[in-house]
């Protein structure tokens, strides 16, 4: 797996060296960087996107199923049952109730790992999030297996004791970590200057909704009422127009009709023509 993550990171740095995706702004995270060569570059093998998709769900889920299973038995049989023998006299859980707190137990770690996630989306990458809840949690559970495997005076109380401690102290530096980031190695030599260039410009000032412009409420009713207005007012003009237009045309044919008569309206005085 080692080696395979090292020709991977080999083959991401060889294509992104010139325009690193993460410096450019084209993702937000470094560590999905690999999922962008996926699409961005394999996008024309056939079917390769879908089987990258299948993988990373099939992983996920073979470990998350893994885990529920075998944190819900050990709960049931170390905690649970030696609980209810205790109080019962020695009495024993029913197998039916052993499989149904067995389920319980199952869908509880199953909502806490997707309430986790909520979590894990604030971190920068999803390997600083791995690294913080394996070093919190993880020296915890392997000090008490080793305690458990390699002596014989240690008790349950000193487990748990030893546990919460460990617990605490890791939880600690983790989130003293976080607060006081040391300084990282100097990596590769990385730049943006094989990206391809971009020209256009978009306004930085933000868009309003619709319903939240104020002149709205204003403007609206009184822009309403002097369009009705102006519409009246137009069509009045136009009906003294047309008016205008047909006593213009009246007088116009009567002077047309006096030309063409000529000498005869001259010769009768010229007014019974023109009546």
């Amino acid at each position: 797996m080692s080696l395979l993550s090292s020709y991977i990171g080999l083959i991401l740095y060889q294509t992104y060296k010139d325009c690193d995706p993460y410096e450019s702004g084209q993702i937000d995270k470094r560590d999905t960087i690999l999922i962008y060569y996926v699409y961005s570059r394999l996008a024309s093998i056939p079917g390769i996107r879908g089987v990258f998709v299948a993988g990373i769900f099939a992983a996920t889920l073979s470990t998350l199923s893994s885990f529920q299973n075998s944190m819900a038995a050990l709960l049931l049989e170390d905690i649970v049952k030696p609980i209810v023998a205790s109080r019962s006299n020695g009495k024993q859980m029913s197998e039916q109730n052993s499989t149904r707190l067995s389920k319980i137990f199952s869908l509880l770690f199953g909502l806490s790992c997707i309430g986790l996630t909520f979590v894990v989306g604030r971190f920068s990458g999803l390997l600083q999030a791995a690294f913080t809840l394996f070093g919190a949690l993880g020296a915890p559970f392997l000090g008490a297996f080793y305690m458990g495997m390699l002596s014989r005076f240690v008790n349950t109380i000193g487990v748990v004791t030893g546990m919460l401690a460990g617990f605490t102290f890791g939880l600690y530096v983790q989130i003293y970590q976080m607060f006081y980031m040391p300084a990282l190695e100097p990596s590769l030599p990385i730049s943006t200057a094989g990206c391809p260039a971009n020209l256009s410009t978009l306004s930085g000032a933000p868009m309003q909704r619709l319903e939240s412009m104020a002149f709205l409420h204003q403007d609206t009713p009184m822009t309403f009422t002097e369009s009705i207005a102006s519409s009246v007012r137009h069509h009045d003009d136009d009906e003294d127009d047309d008016d205008d237009d047909g006593k213009e045309e009246e007088g116009t044919s009567l002077e047309a009709s006096a030309l063409t008569l000529g000498p005869k309206c001259h010769g009768s005085g010229g007014r019974s023509c023109l009546e």
